[in-house]
């Protein structure tokens, strides 16, 4: 009875010993592979911020422009809204003077 049971010990722990554990096995083929690829999207996203940096450029520099024109605009629309108001003036002195001109040649 005690050798069957030293020999069952004996049997279980062999078989304990076979139990083959999945290892994954990296190789270094293998992680300069994935190294490549991992570096390979870096650059590309890389690329894609200096793009998008190069197009915030751009549009900025577009808007400064386009600021700078609605300055001048509106400084000339200003200027033409003044020049407007003493023409009225001008026009209204004018038609004064018309009118005077009118009642003093009829009497």
């Amino acid at each position: 009875m005690m050798q069957k049971r030293v020999c069952c010990i004996l049997l279980s722990l062999i078989m304990f010993m076979e139990i083959v554990v999945p290892v994954r096995a990296t190789t270094i083929s293998g992680v300069k592979k994935e190294q490549q690829k991992t570096q390979n999207n870096l650059n590309s996203v890389n690329q894609q911020i200096t793009a998008i940096q190069s197009n915030q450029a751009q549009a900025q520099e577009e808007l400064d422009q386009l600021s700078d024109q609605l300055v001048d605009i509106l400084t000339s629309i200003d200027i033409c809204q003044d020049e407007i108001a003493v023409k009225e003036k001008e026009i209204e002195q004018a038609k004064k003077d018309y009118e005077d001109a009118r009642k003093n040649r009829r009497q």
